[in-house]
């Protein structure tokens, strides 16, 4: 099949079928990296049979790309697809479909939390309350009790259609939120700061405040400690058994739709005011702040580059604002940003230890 160049000649088979979509991937030299961004921005239906094609490249332990590039990410973009196939499937209440999707990558759950998220829903859609739930318990299991917060309308409906399943989401709810207000898990976040650890009470400080606030007055997000970030598990790229690259940061803010913010350290000790960083849940990165006291401070101001913390909100809008109480709270604490120390810039670093950014 003669093909153009991308993604020019992957926009040419929007009617193709997933067999067709494979065949034209399989003779080309784009990198799986490139077709997910591209299918990210298509229409549903064409999205999904990119994805249906994407996950029929088969894993490996030296993952090579389409046209045996060296995509080392390979692995990595397979399960996203796999994943965003699946729901496709559940938000068409097909289970049986998304189920069949989901379930060979199954045991990357601990790896990748939606997936657990997706096939709880799957399951839930079936009517199987048993598997359901023990997918969702591998979000507690990891650190991801504030996962329940971010699940859509369509999964929470199924979900909660099992009394079981209900009964474990009350139980996360009970312990990490208050009504109307902020998911802030305390002991999560208590479990993953080391005592030593400079910023621990700044950040337990600010976590406390934030349980006062209504849910979104200071953008959407929500705080607990974190499990190992997907992208750096032993099964998928940048994954040094020697010198795992979890040990370099510590999570603590997750956004709605799956990324977090976490400290860096790009040494063997961690600094005193460690920089903040985005670990994207679909692999993007960048630097987000100097600091924990910077990150404060750009929260207050709608600066922090992610648009569901910065978000403005209409006039009309039912929505109660309350970064003046957060601005208040700066001042009385006299929180200011310290000069941050030399350091490595962050992408390079990653990039040096074989981690690209989408």
């Amino acid at each position: 099949m003669a093909l153009l160049k991308f993604p020019k000649a992957l926009d040419k088979l929007q009617r193709a079928t997933p067999d067709e979509i494979y065949l034209a991937l399989k003779a080309s030299k784009w990198t799986h990296d490139d077709v997910y961004v591209f299918a990210q921005k298509q229409a549903v239906g064409f999205r999904a049979n990119i994805f249906a094609a994407l996950i029929r490249f088969p894993f490996s332990k030296k993952p090579k790309g389409p046209g045996g590039l060296p995509v080392p990410q390979d692995r990595w973009i397979t399960l996203l697809a796999a994943n965003a196939l699946g729901y496709y499937f559940i938000e068409k209440k097909k289970p049986a479909e998304a189920l069949r999707v989901l379930q060979p990558f199954a045991v990357y759950q601990k790896n990748y939390p939606y997936l657990a998220r997706n096939l709880a829903a799957a399951y839930a859609q079936t009517g199987d309350a048993a598997k359901a739930v023990a997918a969702l318990k591998f979000l507690a299991d990891i650190g991801w009790e504030h996962m329940s917060s971010m699940a859509t309308e369509s999964d929470i409906k199924a979900i909660l259609n099992n009394p079981a399943c209900k009964a474990l989401f009350a139980k996360w709810f009970k312990t990490g939120k208050a009504k109307n207000g902020y998911v802030v898990g305390l002991a999560s976040l208590e479990k993953s700061l080391p005592r030593s650890f400079a910023p621990r009470a700044r950040l337990l400080d600010f976590a406390a405040l934030v349980r006062t606030l209504v849910h979104g007055s200071i953008g959407y997000f929500s705080l607990a400690g974190a499990g190992r970030h997907p992208y750096f598990g032993p099964s998928f790229h940048g994954y040094n058994k020697k010198q795992p690259l979890d040990r370099h940061f510590i999570e603590f803010l997750s956004l709605g739709e799956g990324s977090t913010f976490a400290f860096w350290n790009p040494g063997e000790t961690w600094e005193a005011n460690p920089a903040i960083v985005l670990l994207g849940s679909e692999g993007e990165y960048r630097l987000v702040a100097d600091n924990l006291e910077d990150l404060l401070i750009k929260i207050s101001k709608r600066k922090t580059g992610e648009e569901d913390i910065d978000q403005k909100f209409d006039d009309d809008e039912d929505q109660i604002d309350s970064r003046d109480v957060l601005q208040a709270w700066l001042k009385q604490h006299k929180v200011k940003a310290p000069k941050p120390p030399k350091r490595p810039s962050f992408l390079p670093w990653l990039k040096q230890r074989g981690v690209r950014s989408i």
